[in-house]
């Protein structure tokens, strides 16, 4: 048996969209075990489908990690704050183009004078 064309292209859709061979069986109505020997006769592959599974981020938190860093804020700080793994953050920051080098500390800054340093002498 032999599959027409829009029956394989019908297939290699379904086969993007993460659909296994039993359901697309059902759908065009062949038989399961003709899919697979049809497909590798046609040089197309017959491994399963594997979706994009991987965490992004979304404008405003993208917005509100790039306001946090221009205050200076820490990755941890950021990670904390967002609720977002410091590694999700820095490959969603990467694949934007936006900087992840580490902060500069301002020249001017001075240390606080809270109640830990009387500590400091």
């Amino acid at each position: 048996m032999t599959l027409m064309e829009n029956e394989v292209a019908a297939i290699i859709e379904m086969r993007e969209n993460g659909r296994n061979f039993s359901y697309i069986a059902e759908k065009i109505g062949v038989c399961r075990e003709v899919i697979g020997p049809e497909l590798s006769a046609l040089g197309i592959s017959t491994a399963p489908a594997k979706p994009d599974r991987r965490m992004t981020l979304m404008e405003n938190e993208v917005a509100a990690i790039v306001a946090m860093r221009e205050k200076g804020r820490s990755s941890e700080y950021i990670a904390e704050e967002i609720g977002v793994c410091r590694g999700v953050i820095k490959r969603e920051l990467t694949a934007l183009g936006i900087s992840t080098a580490p902060i500069k500390p301002d020249r001017r800054a001075r240390s606080g004078r809270g109640f830990w340093r009387c500590f400091d002498d």
